[in-house]
């Protein structure tokens, strides 16, 4: 049967511009004999996961998406599925198929092989949903359909800051050696005509996840000690020194607002940013953080738990930000203890914390993308007190 015409869905032209922004490719639907040949996952429509179709191998490798966060239900729809694929069920899937024809010459990654010095036979495609921080990840595969590496691509200026923020950092975790932090190695990152582009080396999480998804004390003090901690008040925190350099209201009252002790010193570090269940692996010998992108000096020893504490009860709980910031703020003396933090230095991580949540809705409104609602949350937190 003949392929159907070509059509052009806005998640594939966005892709399409991504990954050959020197060529301008033919998407169809359904199989051809040539080009690139997908199946996307949920639908056509709106592709959240392109699988390379003509490899049972790869094709199961692509939905292997094990992290601490996944639920054991979860858990179990994604084997099955990793299993159906891995024995050629993508070929029953007729209402998913993708073919894309690439234009004549190399595409994004072809220059990635050539980089790598490795031919990469096939790859697949996580578009994720339209989010502030939406950009291509490929996972790469040789010809037998192993995975050589996953590849970021950054496709605007806010998504290059990224990606480039993230290569650095797991460069700078990965020499820290600490025995209770570990992460993807680097295999190569650098620019490829106007985009940025990281490759990591793959690292696979257990089926069966933790008793407790919660990061370790030891594992959030590793982060926290990457770049050499120093002891300063408040207003020399990451947050409190980007909010004054905004031109905005918010950033004026949200620094007015601090009511720390004159005089309190607190030690600035080293935080993750996005120190999420979602973000964290457990192996058979070891905790892996992934996602480097919101990595920064300066700030204060702890604040990557609370901010855990607060996207578990948005992401995992489904409550509205201010309802998640006051569940989290709640909760924090008790999960603080570990951390041999002081009643003061608590109320600062909670403080910059609430600063940094500021900040991050006014860099979004800034660069034209949605907010996520905590600097609201969290200007109305600190008025209270």
């Amino acid at each position: 049967m003949a392929a159907s015409a070509p059509s052009t869905p806005t998640d594939l032209d966005w892709l399409a511009d991504a990954l050959w922004p020197q060529t301008t490719p033919q998407i169809v639907h359904g199989h051809r004999s040539s080009g690139l040949r997908f199946v996307a996952n949920p639908h056509r429509a709106q592709p959240r996961l392109l699988v390379p179709a003509d490899s049972p191998r790869a094709a199961a490798q692509s939905v292997r998406r094990y992290h601490d966060g996944a639920s054991p239900a979860h858990r179990l729809k994604m084997g099955f599925t990793e299993a159906a694929l891995r024995i050629g069920g993508a070929r029953f899937l007729r209402s998913r198929r993708i073919t894309i024809e690439p234009g004549p010459g190399p595409g994004l990654v072809d220059l990635v092989a050539d980089r790598l010095e490795r031919p990469i036979a096939r790859f697949a495609v996580t578009l994720g949903p339209p989010r502030p921080n939406r950009k291509p990840v490929l996972q790469l595969f040789d010809e037998r359909g192993s995975t050589i590496g996953f590849a970021k691509v950054s496709v605007d200026p806010f998504t290059d800051e990224l990606v480039r923020r993230e290569s650095t950092w797991l460069e700078l975790a990965h020499r820290h050696r600490d025995p209770a932090l570990r992460v993807p190695a680097v295999v190569w990152s650098g620019e490829i005509g106007d985009r940025f582009v990281s490759v990591v080396a793959p690292t696979w999480a257990r089926r069966r996840p933790p008793s407790d998804p919660s990061p370790p004390p030891a594992l959030v003090s590793a982060i926290h000690h990457i770049s050499t901690p120093v002891s300063a008040p408040a207003l020399a925190s990451a947050p409190a020194r980007a909010l004054l350099g905004i031109s905005d209201g918010r950033a004026e009252e949200a620094l007015g607002l601090l009511s720390i002790p004159d005089g309190h010193r607190s030690t600035l570090g080293a935080w993750h940013g996005d120190l999420t269940p979602w973000n964290l692996l457990t192996t058979t010998s070891s905790r892996v953080v992934l996602d480097w992108e919101s990595a920064e000096a300066g700030h204060p020893l702890g604040a990557d738990l609370l901010h855990h504490l607060v996207a578990v009860g948005m992401e995992l709980r489904g409550r509205a930000p201010a309802d998640a910031l006051s569940a989290a703020v709640a909760a924090w003396p008790s999960a603080a203890s570990g951390l041999g933090l002081g009643e003061i230095d608590q109320r600062v991580v909670e403080q910059v914390l609430a600063l940094e949540y500021v900040r991050r809705d006014l860099d979004l409104e800034a660069a034209d993308r949605p907010v996520s609602g905590l600097g609201a949350a969290a200007i109305a937190r600190l008025r209270s007190g």
